[in-house]
């Protein structure tokens, strides 16, 4: 080999050399025209990302056939006016109850008949107001459920619903007095305090009613 072919040679080999090692520079694409459309709230979803973003080779990801147990179906409705929702006792109201709510929620209060376990009256109370009401006399328990979106009186709030019992009955009597007569005037916070006198326990939505309606 003549001294010039080996220097060409020489050549070719370093140009090949710097060719393939050379590193590459990325041009990043145009971003797009922003839409004149708000952003949501940080909080309501994920950033979106670029639409011209590249999409990294990967495996398909394995399925599965996990299937998530059912749910108790909510046809979410209008919430009730604030008061009584209905009153099944046929009995004179001479008594008053007094339910003071937190806000927050909704309630929905059953004051249910110690003997029969049927409701005698049911009320609806938006959170943070007052339910003050005439009554039947008898005895009575006090369940009341609460939530955020009403779904009926099946439902009550769907699976959200925390329904609770009143340890203590509630008994509304007349007493004779001078004057005629005086009727029992039962006053209840549905708001946790310190000191309260209130004991409630969890029950399950479907013993919200004692029996049938």
């Amino acid at each position: 080999m003549t001294r010039r072919a080996m220097w060409i040679g020489i050549a070719a080999f370093l140009a090949f050399g710097y060719l393939t090692y050379r590193p590459h520079s990325i041009v990043p694409p145009k971003p797009t025209t922003a839409s004149t459309t708000p952003a949501p709230s940080k909080t309501s979803q994920a950033p979106a990302q670029s639409a011209a973003a590249t999409t990294p080779t990967t495996s398909t990801p394995p399925s599965y056939s996990y299937t998530p147990p059912p749910q108790r179906s909510c046809s979410s409705s209008p919430a009730p006016r604030h008061g009584l929702y209905k009153a099944y006792s046929y009995s004179d109201d001479l008594a008053r109850l007094t339910i003071r709510t937190s806000p927050g929620s909704y309630y929905f209060i059953n004051l249910e008949d110690t003997y029969s376990g049927q409701p005698a009256m049911l009320f609806f109370a938006h959170g943070g107001s007052t339910i003050d009401s005439l009554v039947p006399l008898g005895n009575f328990r006090l369940k009341y459920a609460s939530g955020q979106t009403w779904c009926g009186e099946l439902d009550l709030f769907g699976d959200g619903t925390s329904v609770n019992e009143a340890g203590d009955t509630f008994l509304f009597e007349r007493r004779s007095t001078s004057n005629g007569y005086s009727a029992s005037h039962w006053t209840v916070d549905l708001i946790a305090q310190k000191g309260g006198n209130l004991r409630t326990r969890n029950i399950s939505r479907d013993t919200f009613f004692g029996g049938s309606r």
